[in-house]
């Protein structure tokens, strides 16, 4: 996988474009739902949980988190964009996905869904290094 950060630039927590090659996973999108019920009750315990799920998704196709190529995060209220951006960068370091982020009207209490993309690498295949780490 590559990744390009040129215009993203270091404080925004998304690359410009990303490249991948061979076979891609398509998570659908992930909330804060553990046993079938949404929970916590702000929207840092939400990210983490959501997010958890996520990684979790991932890595039961073979994929890992440093190979998600894109992520839509959706926010029931955009003025958690920093609270959500802080949560986001613990779990996407070095290699930051495409992302859009974008405001939505969220079921049943929920306040943050997040789908992505990931490449997923044939057996002992070596990934390529991102060009934003190079």
């Amino acid at each position: 996988m590559i990744a390009e950060r040129k215009a993203a630039g270091p404080r925004l927590a998304f690359s410009d474009v990303v490249v991948t090659s061979g076979p891609v996973a398509y998570i659908t999108g992930q909330g804060p739902i553990r046993d079938g019920e949404a929970v916590g009750s702000g929207l840092r315990e939400q990210a983490e949980v959501t997010l958890d799920n996520l990684l979790r998704a991932v890595e039961s196709v073979g994929s890992r988190v440093e190979l998600v190529a894109r992520c839509t995060c959706y926010l029931a209220d955009l003025a958690d964009y920093d609270i959500f951006d802080d949560v986001y960068r613990k779990y996407f370091k070095a290699e930051l996905p495409a992302r859009t982020t974008i405001g939505a009207g969220l079921l049943r209490g929920i306040l943050v869904e997040v789908d992505a993309i990931a490449a997923v690498p044939a057996a002992g295949e070596v990934p390529v290094e991102p060009v934003s780490s190079r």
